[in-house]
């Protein structure tokens, strides 16, 4: 409900290991530590093309602006792009996406190359009564945009 003030301060990726049971909580480098949050909504996780071992974490955040009220603003939602490796506790970030094509992200499939996902955006406007439509957009490639 755009409550800023409340939102969940600890959401977060984990990985469940089908053999053993164990749930892993992924930690995120220091250096993409934000006041803004990791809201976390849709998101893929790809292996690598060049190497099996090397995983892209593509997520859907929606943050919160940084200017004003997000009742009359919305979201400020992005992209987020992450890289591990399998069996790692640990994810490093590679790129925060912005644009005006992502308006309302509700999913992400992301590409074995680390630099394009296609996404989908679940309404046309942030706000209002007419945020009916459901559209998708086309592949996006990660050097044509805001990258953060």
């Amino acid at each position: 409900h755009f409550n800023a003030s409340g939102r969940a301060l600890d959401d977060h990726v984990a990985t469940y290991n089908v053999e053993t049971g164990v749930v892993t909580r992924l930690s995120i480098d220091s250096d993409y530590i934000t006041s803004r949050g990791f809201q976390v909504h849709g998101m893929d996780v790809i292996p690598s093309a060049t190497d099996a071992s090397r995983l892209f974490v593509y997520v859907v955040n929606h943050r919160v602006p940084l200017t004003g009220d997000p009742h009359v603003t919305g979201a400020d939602s992005a992209i987020e792009v992450f890289s591990t490796t399998v069996g790692s506790s640990q994810m490093t970030h590679m790129y925060t996406v912005e644009d005006p094509l992502i308006l309302t992200p509700n999913d992400v499939a992301g590409s074995s190359d680390g630099r394009s996902f296609y996404f989908t955006n679940d309404h046309s406007v942030k706000l209002g009564l007419v945020s009916t439509e459901l559209f998708l957009t086309s592949m996006f490639p990660i050097a044509h945009c805001g990258v953060v």
